[in-house]
């Protein structure tokens, strides 16, 4: 439930260090009068919060209406779907040239050689996150991102890398690094972590350890592949202790 900042009545201008905040929670009044607000506006935010729609005007508000009035929306609700998946941020192209016309150029029909940097900073009501990209038309795309949902419990890296030239005899690969402990759903409170690596269809590898403390187990998984010949394997162990299922049938 969202707090309000109670500031200190008198604030001493001479001091190096302002005096700690201290927040206490909404009072019932304060909680009805907020829901009230919620729902007055509602319909404005359902038409200008949009998934991918947001204009940099309003990307703030709408954060801060999903952030300030998520508990009084119904899953069965239309702005529950927005929520859950409400995305606003800011791209930004640092570089882009283009030299096109090269006489004999074999690479494509166009003669052209081109370079593009582009930053990416996307932010929403439940994370944030930053990503770049870097690509020779032709030669080389690579992408990386970093960035974390709380609500939906996602955290992590993962980057990109292809040669378009070769692409289609599989040169191109990736990596990832994440971190799953989600806040809702039947995975809600389950820790999942995962990294791996590829190249193209030729090398997978993947090294999973998921800890569940309902059912009370442990499990790590680790599994090498290679699509293109069909080969593969994958070996794990599991371990298990008293969970919190357990523990609430012995407490009755």
């Amino acid at each position: 439930m969202k707090r309000r900042e109670i500031r200190p009545a008198h604030d001493d201008e001479n001091s190096e260090q302002k005096p700690p905040v201290r927040y206490r929670a909404l009072s019932s009044e304060e909680v009805r009068i907020l829901q009230t607000k919620c729902a007055r506006v509602g319909p404005l935010v359902q038409k200008h919060c949009q998934p991918k729609k947001t204009s940099a005007r309003n990307a703030g508000r709408c954060a801060a209406y999903f952030r300030d009035c998520a508990p009084f929306i119904e899953k069965s609700d239309p702005l529950a779907s927005i929520a859950n998946s409400f995305n606003s941020g800011v791209n930004i192209n640092l570089a882009n040239v283009d030299v096109k016309g090269i006489p004999y150029y074999p690479v494509n029909e166009e003669g052209a050689v081109g370079v593009g940097v582009g930053l990416g900073i996307p932010f929403g009501s439940y994370g944030g996150g930053f990503s770049n990209s870097v690509g020779v038309r032709d030669y080389f795309h690579g992408d990386q991102e970093v960035g974390a949902n709380w609500y939906d419990g996602m955290y992590g890296y993962k980057n990109h890398w292809n040669i378009p030239l070769v692409q289609s005899l599989g040169v191109e690969g990736g990596q990832h690094n994440t971190v799953s402990f989600p806040l809702h759903g039947k995975d809600a409170g389950n820790l999942k972590v995962d990294n791996g690596y590829g190249v193209g269809g030729y090398y997978q590898q993947n090294d999973h350890v998921g800890v569940n403390y309902k059912s009370g187990d442990v499990r790590h998984t680790f599994g090498v592949s290679s699509p293109f010949v069909g080969a593969g394997f994958q070996t794990g162990q599991a371990v298990a202790f008293p969970g919190l299922d357990v523990w609430e049938r012995a407490l009755g």
